[in-house]
């Protein structure tokens, strides 16, 4: 076997070209008969038969039957292969045959990918499919293929991947090529998923369009990491297949030179064939043509390409110079990362392109906020032209005209900032005042002392003015929590929506939106809902009655409707949706996947991106996330949520820039207000009595990562789990307690929850991933995940001995799942007569005769203890409450010896740890809660990176217990836009 990384000796490749050409040009009926006459040596005719293999097939991978295209008829399959009972065939490619299955233990579709030849079992073939196993098992991304299992039945070996429902895209691409829009916005996701596989340290080499699929949705899953090069501690694996060693591997007309050289490829190579791809999708041919493969190699090793743009009449030339730079000859000439692709792919995908049909000229109007005004003096379409007309406002706002002016200096903590509505008066939320809570303050925009308009222990946040600017509406945390409203001068605040959260007022001041609710990552039923209710308060409605779960409502201009995060009934993805207020129903809109789709992600802290202010001239704003900044964006959307164009980025600092407001001023210039929050993480531990008390003050535990959280302990207490969150991946790591060296166990790319769970003996973990909903055991000495749960949520508990775990059940919100090694999970902890209840946090007792959980009722978290039946099943009246009245907890974890459970909750208003003694003999709750660590500082809460309460890591050891902190700083600034007078 040659050394990883090495070439293969001149005289066999020459051979293996030889022996290609020479066999296209005879066109033998058996290749394999003629390649065994033809040379001596195995190695050289297996690499000959799969370039042939390559070229006859794989073109056409998945796009029907091989029996079809070549017999005219289906080839009999069989029944079942493994647990999977066969469907269809739905094509053969050069390494196999894949078909429709469906896996009757955890009732889904799937794909299995099978070897062509059984008999290849032990041929060089078998470790190419278990490096396609292997590789895209690391890889769990939205846009890569999930693999699922592989396994050997009946000679056979198999892959198990999800099942996409779509096309190719060489069956998406029309004979002219695509629109250039679609272009982008299909390269983008493509460049997002390679860019999770770079980051993995897996190079794909065989980038194609029959590798791509592209679902109705133009949703993009890449497929068959089967040629993939591995990362240098898998190259030192025994099993890596001679062929992705350094040799030639690839589909001929996508392959870098150095690839079809068979020299040593990297990245790089990934970025060739992507620029091969891009230009298929926009012209409609491939950028390298022949009528044999090596006729193809000699024009990528010494030929250019066409210029696309000569054959795109009117391309974007930033579009056109992506991939001119994608398919230089030299890898140094390229883009050296694909994030760098990434970006250039986004600056091409915020302007508007306006065509007619192919041939017929087009005209290409960038359409950015600077240069409305020239675009308003061309007639385009009589519509474009109407909708300018109404933008007098974006044709005089010159980018790039604007001053920042910081509002409320003096260190500490100040966020939430909001406009008046004519940009004269900023009011935000500070701890400015020193008692460690957040008040809400207001001052004139221009700069001056501010007026603290609450007082009192409690939180108060995220204010908002009425229309006419003489009150203020907030969130209190103060007997339980909801919305208040103050005048703007001062006085003595009113409650307006007990539970209320995210204000905002109709344009003409008579309704107030908000919503209610704990939504957590999945927005479940009956977990969030947005209401309106007359802004001087009364009974509240739905903003649509066909809306399980909503958050976030903003007002549009008119006051006719509403845009929210929602999730409608029946149906599994969180969106963007408009909702009539008239009508009281809702529609969906594809602004969020839009944004996604141009490298937009959730900003830190959040579980989504939302619209947090609609303005008269059409601009949404939003926070998110594009590489390591998070900032605020603006995008025009018309009345019917339509993207027309954008976003576009408001602001570039380096800080958390999480919440804003914006108001149009009477001299017509855009004023944004915004904060700038730094966040730090961190775990705590509080040493424990015997008696289960406090025995001194919160100490720190660990600290020096990015967004620690999760933290998770063995019984002992002598190794300690967490995740921590960069902005490429997540990581997985187990440190030793007594020394304090960590080691990764696992990393997820992209991902931005694990919430990983340490079993008691400190040997396996359980983890799960945002990416496909798929739950996972692992040793905690890393190794081979392996997948219990599909369509799950996070753990939740792990036996002592690591046997089974604790899942959350996903979209069934009554009960918790059960799992374990390869046995299909089972319901446990179902409230049987409850089925609207949200069970989460569900932990066994040390004796595995209780199971503690957090349940939520009527929207209130209330920790609560169920016998742990044989039947998994329990009634509403066999629940005893732990947690008291009045006041949320969640949360919830043993003590080692089962006499005391402890929780996070507002007992006091705010988010503290507190214990219980418990009755082991009938899990009834003895005395009154005591406090365990009190924070009630608004820089420093008991809270994760994320919004997923999980992400605290409530975690209890023999003699100490841990937690994640958070704590905030920031300040709040004033960006003004002026006008363009020259307009």
């Amino acid at each position: 076997m040659e050394s990883s990384g090495s070439n293969p000796p001149g005289g066999e490749w020459e051979k293996v070209k030889e022996l290609v050409l020479a066999a296209q040009d005879e066109a033998p009926d058996d290749v394999e008969t003629w390649l065994a006459t033809h040379c001596p040596s195995a190695s050289t005719r297996e690499e000959a038969a799969r370039i042939l293999r390559a070229g006859s097939t794989a073109g056409a991978f998945l796009e029907g039957s091989a029996s079809e295209k070549h017999l005219g008829m289906r080839a009999p399959h069989p029944a079942r292969i493994g647990r999977y009972r066969i469907v269809e065939e739905l094509g053969s490619g050069g390494l196999g045959v894949v078909y429709s299955a469906y896996d009757d233990l955890l009732k889904r579709p799937v794909a299995l990918k099978v070897l062509l030849s059984p008999e290849s079992s032990s041929s060089e073939l078998r470790k190419r499919l278990l490096w396609d196993a292997r590789a895209a098992c690391s890889l769990q991304h939205e846009n890569i293929v999930v693999v699922h299992d592989i396994g050997e039945d009946q000679g056979l070996d198999y892959i198990v991947m999800e099942r996409v429902n779509g096309q190719t895209l060489t069956a998406c691409v029309p004979p002219g090529g695509m629109e250039p829009s679609r272009v982008v916005s299909i390269a983008i996701q493509i460049a997002t998923g390679l860019e999770a596989a770079h980051a993995a340290g897996i190079v794909h080499r065989d980038l194609k369009p029959t590798n791509i699929m592209i679902t109705a949705g133009d949703s993009v899953k890449i497929l068959d990491f089967g040629l993939a090069k591995p990362s240098a501690d898998l190259l030192r694996d025994s099993q890596t297949p001679l062929t992705i060693e350094g040799r030639f591997a690839g589909t001929v007309a996508y392959v870098a030179p150095e690839q079809a050289e068979g020299q040593a490829v990297d990245a790089r190579a990934d970025i060739f064939s992507f620029g091969c791809v891009l230009f298929e999708m926009l012209t409609g041919h491939q950028a390298f043509e022949g009528k044999s493969a090596m006729s193809v190699v000699a024009k990528i090793l010494h030929q250019e390409p066409p210029a696309v743009g000569s054959l795109v009449h009117g391309l974007d030339p930033r579009l056109a110079e992506v991939v001119g730079r994608c398919l230089r000859k030299n890898p140094k000439e390229r883009f050296q990362t694909v994030a760098e692709l990434k970006a250039r792919l986004s600056e091409c995908a915020t302007a508007v392109s306006l065509r007619g049909p192919r041939g017929s000229g087009r005209w290409t109007i960038r359409l950015g906020w600077a240069g409305w005004a020239a675009a308003a003096g061309v007639v385009v379409l009589a519509c474009a032209v109407t909708w300018l007309a109404a933008s007098r406002f974006r044709s005089r706002v010159q980018e790039g005209l604007y001053t920042l002016t910081r509002l409320a200096a003096g260190g500490g903590l100040t966020e939430y900032p909001a406009l008046s509505p004519d940009g004269r008066l900023v009011a935000f939320a500070s701890d400015r005042a020193g008692h460690g809570n957040l008040d809400i303050w207001v001052q004139p925009a221009e700069g001056s002392d501010p007026t603290q308009l609450t007082f009192g222990p409690a939180n108060a946040y995220q204010p908002i003015f009425s229309p006419d600017g003489t009150q203020v509406v907030f969130r209190s945390e103060e007997a339980g929590g909801g919305l208040y409203t103050v005048s703007a001068l001062g006085g003595k605040p009113r409650l307006l929506a007990f539970g209320g959260r995210d204000p905002s007022f109709s344009p003409d001041g008579q309704w107030l939106a908000f919503w209610v609710g704990n939504p957590g990552a999945s927005l479940l039923a009956g977990s969030a809902q947005a209401f309106v209710i007359p802004a001087s308060g009364g009974a509240a409605r739905p903003i649509a009655s066909n809306l399980e779960a909503s958050t976030s409502p903003v007002w549009d201009a008119e006051g006719q409707s509403l845009l929210c995060v929602g999730r409608g009934k029946g149906m599994s993805q969180i969106g963007w949706w408009i909702a009539d207020f008239k009508s009281q129903s809702a529609r969906p809109t594809t602004l969020h996947t839009q944004i996604r789709r141009l490298g937009l992600r959730e900003p830190l802290g959040s579980e989504w991106m939302r619209p947090f202010a609609w303005l008269a001239d059409g601009t949404l704003l939003i926070s998110a996330k594009q590489g390591d900044s998070n900032n605020i964006w603006g995008m025009h959307v018309s009345k019917d949520g339509t993207l027309l164009d954008g976003p576009r980025r408001f602001t570039g600092g380096t800080a958390l820039e999480l919440h804003a407001s914006a108001a149009i001023a009477p001299d017509r210039s855009l004023r944004l207000a915004y904060d700038a929050l730094h966040v730090a993480t961190s775990v705590r531990s509080v040493a424990l009595t015997p008696a289960g008390s406090q025995a001194g003050p919160p100490q720190l535990l660990l600290g020096g990562y990015d967004n620690i959280g999760s933290p998770s302990l063995s019984a002992d207490g002598s190794k300690l789990a967490f995740s921590t969150r960069q902005p490429d991946r997540l990581f997985i790591r187990v440190m030793d307690v007594a020394s304090g060296q960590a080691a990764a166990v696992a990393s997820v790319p992209l991902a931005r929850l694990a919430r990983p769970i340490l079993s008691g003996d400190g040997r396996t973990l359980a983890y799960w991933t945002n990416n496909n909903n798929n739950g996972y055991l692992i040793s905690s000495q890393g190794g081979v995940p392996e997948i219990v749960c599909s369509h799950c949520g996070p753990p939740t508990d792990v036996a002592f001995d690591g046997s089974a775990a604790l899942f959350e059940a996903g979209d069934t919100t009554n009960q918790l799942l059960l799992c374990a090694r390869q046995v299909e999970p089972k319901p446990i902890a179902r409230i049987v007569d409850a089925p609207s209840m949200y069970v989460s946090a569900g932990r066994w007792s040390p004796d595995r005769r209780w199971i503690l959980f957090c349940g939520v009722r009527n929207r209130q978290k209330t920790i609560y203890l169920i016998p742990a039946a044989t039947d998994g099943t329990a009634k509403t009246s066999q629940l005893i409450p732990v947690s008291g009245d009045g006041y949320e907890a969640w949360e919830p974890a043993w003590s080692r010896d089962g006499r005391h459970v402890y929780f996070v909750a507002k007992a006091d208003g705010f988010g503290c740890i507190w214990g219980r003694d418990i009755d082991p003999a009938n899990g009834r709750p003895t005395g009154s809660a005591f406090p365990v660590a009190h924070f009630h500082q608004a820089r420093e809460m008991v809270q994760g990176p994320g919004v997923n309460l999980g992400e605290i890591g409530l975690s209890v050891a023999r003699q100490f217990l841990v937690f994640s902190v958070t704590e905030t700083t920031g300040e709040a600034w004033l960006q003004t836009l002026r006008p363009n007078s020259g307009r």
